[in-house]
């Protein structure tokens, strides 16, 4: 939802605002090194305490100060951000009747007082003025130079920071100052030297130092870099950025494919790579986890997965040469299925389940939008069955919009939409439509359920969307409205075609009411991934085995 550069411009944290709802773990943000912005990548990321949305992130002073609805002001700090570390220093729940994935609770903060005050915003609870009780960074160390002092050993010496009881943090980037692998060397230092005794020899480091308060709890800004190389021989790792890709290979054999790009060598030797893998999305590989090794290959096919399971990997790069392996963190997951086959597109808001998401929407007359939020969002307090469905309430004059993504219908069939709703809309003024894109969302017609929808248009086109006078809608404002009903669709003329579906809300500037849910969406005859069989050898992989049975 909102990203923020930390105070030295190095890694740039981001906060995705669904992922919580549709994939189900914690609290996530995300950590970019943007050192360089034509290739930035991603280097780690960190899990929260609880279960609640990320929305606005604001970096000050060695800390993130993250907005988290319900969760409430969640404040992490960021001394260890270069080793892949962050940790939550301090937080003040305006929530506290819940911490899940809802959008209630804290919206935005304001960490830039020259008191240190923080103002937070809280939709449902108004303002809080607080005074966070952190550490002050300590003064910068500065001067730092390295010197070469024989085989496999690098000197530095620093001037010593002028708050009182620091200690000194020691990093070092394999490749010189530009590079990414950044590796803590040493900690807890009490004076202003060091001598890295595990330097390689013919490779090029860049050096920093960071002071840290006497508490241990925070750090400053790091020092200026220096480089340094020295002799003896080449044991530094190669460089790699880890997995590029991991994705079902869509076969009748259950497998997952893997991708990732060349690692440079550091000491001009071969380069062979090691996969890892677990069912733990935030897992740290250890021997237990590796499942091939010595690939020279920039890919490999893991056909020991099993049906629909999750899996997490990791690839990292080794020097066949002086045994080295870099340990990169990068993780990616993916789930393996079987080939496209006729079936059931399904989603009901639950986890497992594909999660629709916001289309763009411009309204049709000059009317301002709302504010988001008031928009679609996943609840978990009304669903039709689960623990979850789609929701929208709504101010005046919006035109707000979810949808799918592209869903491909089988040919030679009568494919039809079905789903359940329940509304409190205001009659004839605000409305819920169905459309169909056949054209990747670029021309959008709305559809009629089966018996038509329950009520229309009256407004003189004053809706933000421009639905004309007398076109159906799903509007009204009487009881039984709120109790579920069935809609269907008949789809039978987009048959063979990819097709993109939306629910369409739009209200005029008077008179608002309750919202729109819809649940359990249901198209048939669409191709979806079909089961794959696990334990088949990968020659028998497309499938072919049974046609040549069945002969």
């Amino acid at each position: 939802h909102q990203g923020w550069l930390t105070d030295d411009r190095r890694h740039f944290l981001i906060d995705d605002e669904l992922d919580e709802q549709n994939d189900g773990h914690n609290t996530r943000t995300y950590v970019w090194d943007v050192q360089d912005l034509e290739a930035p990548h991603l280097e780690f990321f960190h899990d929260g305490a609880t279960a609640a949305i990320d929305h606005n992130m604001y970096v000050h002073e060695g800390y993130a100060y993250q907005s988290n609805y319900q969760s409430g002001l969640r404040i992490l700090d960021l001394s260890q951000i270069d080793s892949g570390t962050l940790s939550e220093a301090a937080f003040f729940d305006t929530y506290p009747a819940s911490d899940s994935a809802n959008f209630n609770g804290t919206w935005s903060n304001y960490p830039y007082y020259a008191s240190g005050v923080v103002g937070v915003s809280d939709i449902n609870r108004g303002f809080f003025v607080l005074q966070p009780e952190l550490c002050r960074a300590p003064e910068v160390a500065n001067g730092l130079v390295a010197t070469p002092n024989g085989d496999h050993r690098i000197d530095l010496d620093w001037t010593a920071s002028a708050t009182p009881d620091a200690s000194y943090t020691v990093e070092r980037i394999l490749g010189g100052c530009s590079g990414s692998a950044v590796e803590t060397i040493a900690s807890g230092l009490a004076n202003p030297s060091y001598s890295d005794t595990s330097a390689s020899g013919v490779v090029t480091y860049g050096y920093r130092v960071r002071s840290v308060a006497a508490s241990g709890e925070c750090a400053a800004v790091p020092s200026t870099c220096v480089e340094a190389s020295t002799t003896g021989s080449c044991t530094a790792p190669p460089l790699f950025g880890g997995i590029a890709s991991a994705v079902s290979a869509g076969t009748a054999t259950c497998a997952i494919e893997l991708a990732w790009p060349a690692a440079q060598s550091t000491c001009s030797s071969t380069v062979t790579y090691q996969v890892y893998r677990s069912p733990d999305p935030a897992f740290e590989p250890a021997p237990g986890d590796l499942v091939a090794s010595a690939l020279s290959t920039l890919g490999w096919i893991d056909s020991s997965v099993s049906d629909a399971a999750p899996y997490t990997y990791v690839v990292r790069a080794a020097d066949v040469g002086n045994g080295s392996v870099e340990g990169n963190n990068l993780r990616l997951s993916a789930r393996a299925a079987g080939p496209l086959a006729d079936g059931d597109f399904i989603s009901g808001a639950e986890l497992g389940t594909p999660i629709l998401s916001a289309t763009g929407d411009s309204p049709m007359v000059a009317t301002m939008e709302s504010p988001q939020h008031v928009a679609w969002e996943i609840v978990d307090t009304v669903a039709h069955s689960g623990s979850r469905s789609y929701y929208s309430g709504y101010n005046n004059s919006e035109c707000l919009s979810i949808g799918t993504g592209p869903i491909t219908l089988t040919p030679g069939q009568s494919p039809t939409l079905e789903f359940w709703t329940r509304f409190g809309i205001e009659a004839g003024y605000d409305g819920g439509v169905v459309q169909i894109s056949a054209n990747g969302g670029q021309d959008w017609t709305t559809i009629t359920p089966i018996g038509g929808y329950p009520g229309t248009f009256n407004n003189n086109n004053t809706n933000a969307c421009g639905f004309p006078n007398n076109s159906g809608a799903f509007t009204g404002t009487a009881a039984a409205n709120l109790n579920w009903s069935l809609a269907q669709f008949d789809l039978a003329a987009y048959a063979g075609q990819a097709i993109q579906l939306r629910w369409r809300f739009s209200t005029d500037g008077g008179l608002t009411d309750q919202g729109w849910w819809i649940d359990d969406i249901r198209v048939s005859h669409a191709q979806v991934p079909g089961m794959c069989m696990s334990g088949v050898d990968l020659i028998f992989a497309n499938g072919f085995e049974a046609a040549a049975a069945a002969q």
